[in-house]
């Protein structure tokens, strides 16, 4: 096995809080040698977004959303997330709604959370479908509906995301009991003369 740089550690770790989709990025991160040598790393995706690349953008986003290699900044990130969420990145939607859900390097909108997260949960982020699921449940930009909560935890799930299986059993099962006790008349009270 290669060795892992400390970069490299470093950006695994905040990987895996919470941004897994970026993984598939990691192979283009080979390049980097020690935490100094990070703004070598920023370089090559920033010319490589000049030049078009949605990938690169979206990973230039997340570099500039968590301070990795550059001094952090959500504005600057939020801008490279749209960028490339307008061509297609559906990992860089799901980064750039969770933006817009906390107001984080953007204006706070509940309603542009929900419609960049519905991108990227059509486009294949089970991170995205997850967090539909937490806005419909809480009422978030859309109305409270826990059957459409349950309908995007387990897209989720489906999408292997472990919070949407989480998410999905946590809200399924005391429904399903719930029924259950409906059906067998658990509850209910009979008058007697």
């Amino acid at each position: 096995m290669e060795t892992m740089y400390p970069a490299q550690k470093n950006i695994l770790g905040k990987l895996r809080r919470g941004v897994a989709v970026f993984c598939l990025m990691l192979p283009l991160m080979a390049h980097a040698q020690a935490e100094q040598d990070d703004f070598r790393v920023v370089e090559p995706y920033q010319k490589a977004c000049d030049s078009g690349s949605d990938a690169a953008c979206g990973m230039l986003g997340f570099m500039y959303k968590v301070g990795e290699g550059v001094k952090q900044d959500d504005f600057k990130a939020a801008t490279l997330f749209q960028k490339a969420c307008d061509g297609g990145s559906a990992a860089s939607c799901g980064m750039l709604g969770s933006m817009y859900r906390w107001g984080e390097g953007v204006k706070q909108d509940s309603f542009k959370a929900v419609a960049l997260h519905q991108k990227a949960c059509d486009g294949g982020s089970g991170m995205s479908c997850d967090e539909l699921g937490v806005l419909y449940e809480k009422g978030e930009g859309t109305r409270k509906d826990i059957d459409q909560a349950l309908l995007y935890f387990e897209k989720a799930c489906d999408l292997e995301d472990r919070s949407g299986c989480v998410n999905f059993d946590r809200l399924k099962i005391p429904r399903y009991l719930q029924r259950q006790k409906i059906e067998i008349g658990v509850g209910a009270t009979t008058s007697s003369d």
